[in-house]
């Protein structure tokens, strides 16, 4: 690594008859070529030290850990449940509703358990009359992180939706279809 002044330094440094502005040269060459480098590992730092604050997560370990032992209180279904209500800002009951292969009882038992534990607070839209459901703000990152990927024992989630396609594992048991664009196919091949 060299800056600018390194090599005419370095030149003159080997070109000068003179033992004192030799030594001077030199000097100064190795100074520049050092600077040049603290120069660019400060910078390098800067930028590792930016990326690191950009993905520090807001919460510490406890934290975390505690999120993993309250959800684990929780069956497969409301586990799912909070998963499809953190991917889905936001949903109404009937889109909850709609996207689930429960019966409508189960999905009001589960949300009501959370509800009861505060986990998943109700917002009523009275102008529009349609209930919405949220994950506490508390929980919401800590959730994002322990809930994905989704590593159940119940192959399929209980709450369907296009988003948890790329990140629920599937079986080889139970083919999932592919769509092309003028086609439909049925995919045997297993993650």
């Amino acid at each position: 690594m060299s800056g600018p002044a390194t090599v005419p330094l370095a030149i003159l440094a080997l070109y000068v008859s003179s033992h004192a502005l030799r030594a001077l040269y030199g000097a100064l060459a190795v100074l520049c070529a050092g600077y040049t480098s603290y120069k660019i590992w400060l910078n390098e730092r800067t930028a590792l030290d930016a990326e690191r604050a950009k993905n520090r997560r807001p919460y510490d370990e406890h934290r975390r850990e505690a999120a993993a032992q309250l959800l684990q209180r929780y069956s497969v279904q409301q586990r799912d449940l909070l998963r499809f209500v953190s991917l889905h800002a936001n949903p109404t009951a009937n889109t909850i509703n709609q996207s689930t292969r429960l019966t409508a009882q189960e999905v009001r038992q589960d949300i009501q358990h959370l509800e009861r534990e505060d986990i998943l607070p109700r917002h009523e839209d009275n102008l529009r009359g349609v209930v919405r459901f949220s994950v506490n703000q508390g929980w919401s990152s800590v959730f994002q992180d322990v809930l994905f990927p989704r590593y159940e024992p119940e192959d399929r989630p209980f709450y369907a939706s296009r988003l948890f396609h790329a990140m629920v594992k599937y079986s080889r048991r139970f083919p999932r279809s592919a769509t092309a664009w003028r086609f439909s196919a049925t995919s045997t091949i297993a993650e």
